[in-house]
């Protein structure tokens, strides 16, 4: 019995027991509620319809540059808590005037005389109704009318199911979604019509506030609908509001939000009118006299705060949410994309330009000593004799076919640079902090007896595996020079978010420059990140190569 009167007050809400007219019309034998009755006996229901609304309207905040298309669905439920499970019923106005009629009540075995004004009765969620008993003191009208009255039961509800949600999904690449939902029955002449329309809108990218792969996003969200049946009802609600996500591994979400919801509405009904239809006795004058029934359609709810979870395998993300309203909602969700388009990649930075080479200083053949061996010999005396030469020297030039003597001789000494390309980065393998064995190595006293000459030999590729040495022989030629050497990963598979990973990959970098080239360890300072400010391709087996680095 109590879920057919539930049953049938959303009938009421929805089909509202139409005669053949357009206006909502209700059977004048209908006395158990009052305008004021319907209004706090259903706001629970409202409540619950509320939420539903404002349920499934996103499931993460990392919305990415691409066109999606899609479909929607969200199931949910609501916990009912015991303070909507009772509201204030008003009593009839000669309630508590003992000369008109007088009043009882039975409460807790206990009877209470000369009851008056308003009465807690049970929602549409709650249980038993208590009676009202009165006694008229005048057996002639209007205080004949004042008789005892009864009120609705409740349907003893703890969990409610809300409305399902189907809907459409689109995504833009500006990072946008929308989302919509659409329905419409004709009813007897005149059309039973809800839309919404949601939009979410990333912000943390527009804004840079999160570091690019840190998997942090935040976005706001906006929705609003619409339920109608004109003449009738008319319902509107809207939400505002912020959701955070943080993606815990590739395409697994867990989200936070929070959110402002307003619902409100009207509701109208006429009563049955016929010359034939006899005056109803009751207390209340709106039901006797057969006035119209209209009240204000409300909600509890004005706050959400919460979260959930989502996961994305190919061309399908599951959802599950939970949050903290009036009435505590639990939802679960289900989306299937249609269409789904890639986002397209940044070329990846060139790399930078590499510091030119000191020139070495040349060496000249008199610096060179070599060893003579020492060969005894006789004495020879040589009688030196001069020598007188007489020679002339002239110059000439040819101008036109002519020869002609030149003055001048010019003489020019050209010195040549050999610079090799330096790229200033150490590469490191796959989720390894340890300096690779490419990279030439070597101990301390032979930093200590290397010169210049035995970095710069071989070709560009020889050169840059000694980059750890030019560093270091740099660094000690110049004691007043301070460094940041600056650890990365690839933001891939076990490197995500492992900033550890990339302040171990500088500490190791340091200790060999502290170790092998005796720099202070205050003149080198070590910061960790995800990926590098200018990072490669995350798309290409190279580029996820490259963000792995010092």
């Amino acid at each position: 019995m109590k879920k057919f009167l539930l049953f049938i007050f959303l009938s009421i809400i929805i089909s509202s027991n139409l005669r053949a007219a357009k206006e909502i019309e209700i059977s004048r034998e209908f006395t158990l509620l009052t305008s004021q009755h319907a209004q706090g006996y259903l706001k629970p229901l409202f409540t619950t319809l509320g939420e539903s609304f404002n349920t499934g309207l996103f499931t993460k905040a990392d919305y990415k540059k691409t066109f999606t298309l899609g479909i929607d669905i969200n199931i949910m439920g609501m916990y009912i808590p015991n303070s909507q499970k009772t509201y204030d019923a008003e009593l009839p106005d000669l309630y508590g005037n003992t000369n008109s009629v007088l009043t009882a009540v039975k409460k807790d075995g206990k009877i209470i005389h000369n009851v008056k004004g308003s009465w807690q009765q049970p929602t549409i969620y709650g249980g038993r109704s208590t009676a009202i008993f009165a006694a008229p003191q005048n057996h002639f009208a209007p205080d004949s009318f004042y008789r005892s009255v009864a009120f609705i039961e409740g349907n003893n509800i703890n969990f409610m199911s809300g409305l399902p949600v189907l809907q459409v999904f689109m995504g833009l690449p500006s990072r946008t979604q929308i989302r919509g939902r659409f329905f419409s029955v004709p009813i007897d002449g005149t059309n039973f019509t809800y839309y919404t329309i949601a939009v979410n809108q990333n912000i943390d990218k527009l804004f840079s506030l999160f570091e690019d792969n840190s998997g942090n996003s935040l976005a706001l969200h906006f929705a609003y609908h619409s339920m109608k049946r004109s003449p009738g009802f008319e319902i509107t609600s809207f939400a505002v509001g912020t959701h955070y996500s943080y993606e815990i591994t590739e395409n697994f979400y867990a989200t936070a939000a929070m959110q402002y919801e307003d619902f409100r509405g009207k509701f109208r009904a006429i009563k049955e009118q016929s010359e034939d239809l006899e005056l109803v006795n009751s207390p209340y004058p709106e039901i006797r006299e057969a006035r119209p029934f209209n009240f204000n359609i409300e909600s509890f709810t004005k706050f959400r705060i919460g979260g959930g979870l989502s996961y994305k395998l190919s061309a399908m993300e599951f959802s599950a949410s939970a949050y903290y309203a009036s009435q505590p909602v639990l939802s679960a969700g289900f989306s299937l994309y249609l269409i789904e388009t890639k986002e397209k990649q940044p070329p990846p930075p060139p790399p930078p330009a590499p510091e030119p080479e000191p020139i070495p200083e040349p060496t000249f053949a008199e610096d060179i000593k070599f060893d003579q061996p020492t060969i005894d010999q006789p004495e020879v005396k040589i009688e030196e004799k001069k020598t007188k030469l007489t020679a002339d020297i002239s110059a000439y030039a040819v101008e036109n076919g002519t020869e002609k003597p030149l003055l001048t001789i010019k003489m020019e000494e050209n010195i040549s640079k050999h610079i090799s390309p330096l790229l200033p980065m150490v590469f490191f393998d796959d989720n390894s902090a340890e300096i690779s064995a490419r990279y030439e190595r070597i101990t301390a006293d032979s930093a200590k007896r290397m010169i210049e000459k035995d970095i710069s030999e071989g070709n560009a590729l020889d050169v840059y595996h000694r980059i750890l040495n030019i560093i270091g022989m740099r660094l000690r030629k110049n004691p007043d020079a301070i460094i940041t050497l600056t650890g990365t990963n690839s933001g891939i598979g076990a490197e995500r978010n492992n900033r550890q990973l990339s302040q171990a990959r500088a500490e190791n970098v340091k200790k060999y420059f502290v170790e092998v080239w005796g720099i202070e360890p205050n003149r080198i300072k070590t910061v960790a990140r995800n990926l590098p400010e200018k990072a490669s391709n995350s798309k290409d087996p190279d580029g996820i190569a490259e963000n792995r680095r010092v």
